[in-house]
């Protein structure tokens, strides 16, 4: 028996659509469109009574944070050229759903300032976690041993300079950290960076 198989440009494996480029932007806008889906449910239960802010806090990391971090250490951190971590979080398109969600805890404009807001709260931005789940998947894979699958994957990808690769060397740089320092620190000194 023959089975004809078909040539696609994306698919969905796992509950995440990959492309046949390599970059997770499908990936990505996919998932923010679950988060959203689940924020807006979340918020719609709200009319109906409200809750306190610790308990709309708690409900978000529990519905909606899951969705929006899904896969992180695979696509949850995109390439840039930005130089701070301030501008990355102008750009994340997660984080304004973070943002939102806040907002209308609050009860503030949305054009009250994201850092206020962070700091009135005490919230991390959803960045920073992604950004541990990425690195410490990165760390271990160039820890492990060089015969498996993985490995040799992960050779591919730094040889071909590819997208997952290019956010691994873009975030290492965000924090100033090279490539050789950061495969010789523990994974635990390496995200508290």
């Amino acid at each position: 028996k023959t089975e004809l198989e078909r040539v696609v440009s994306r698919y969905k494996y796992l509950g995440l659509r990959f492309h046949v480029s390599g970059k997770f932007e499908i990936a990505r806008k996919d998932l923010l469109d679950r988060g959203m889906k689940a924020m807006f449910k979340l918020i719609s239960m709200f009319k109906i009574c409200q809750p306190s802010y610790n308990t709309c806090m708690h409900l978000f990391d529990r519905i909606v944070k899951p969705v929006l971090t899904y896969a992180a250490d695979i696509c949850g951190y995109k390439t840039s050229r930005c130089k701070s971590l301030y501008n990355e979080l102008k750009n994340d398109i997660f984080e304004k759903c973070h943002l939102r969600f806040i907002r209308f805890t609050l009860g503030v404009n949305k054009r009250a300032p994201k850092l206020g807001l962070y700091g009135e709260t005490g919230r991390v931005p959803l960045l920073c976690s992604a950004a541990v789940a990425y690195l410490k998947y990165w760390h271990r894979i160039v820890n492990m041993k060089e015969d498996t699958l993985l490995a040799n994957a992960y050779d591919h990808n730094s040889k071909n300079a590819t997208p997952w690769f290019k956010g691994v060397k873009s975030l290492l740089a965000l924090i100033n950290v090279s490539i050789e320092l950061a495969t010789k620190l523990k994974c635990s000194t390496l995200v508290s960076m």
